[in-house]
């Protein structure tokens, strides 16, 4: 049976505030059904730029799991202490993925949300 995939690629002010959303993303996810984690991450910042990215891939069993995180991902980019230092380009989408499927098929990606 096919799985949704919430894909966060959010892009940040500080290693703080990658580490802060993290911490949030993971206690949100201990009260899920969780169907697999591929990766929930920060990464550095290239030379040139002084932006945190934080990457996460996270399928759950219950759909309503998915938009309560996107929910809460995009509330926290839109007001709040966190409002300016989530910044432009960051990303938000849910998809379709039938990985495990006998005959899989490409992901069908939905309900994107870009800052």
């Amino acid at each position: 049976m096919a799985k949704r995939r919430i894909q966060i690629d959010l892009i940040l002010d500080s290693e703080a505030t990658a580490d802060l959303l993290i911490a949030e993303i993971n206690s949100r996810l201990a009260t899920y059904d969780v169907f697999n984690i591929d990766f929930l991450q920060k990464s550095l910042p290239l030379p040139f730029d002084n932006r945190w990215h934080l990457i996460a891939h996270i399928r759950v069993n219950v759909a309503a799991n998915l938009n309560d995180l996107r929910d809460r991902v995009k509330q926290r980019w839109q007001i709040g202490q966190l409002a300016n230092k989530i910044l432009a380009g960051s990303r938000v989408a849910l998809h379709t993925c039938t990985h495990e499927e006998q005959t899989p098929r490409p992901c069908i990606e939905d309900e994107i949300l870009v800052k």
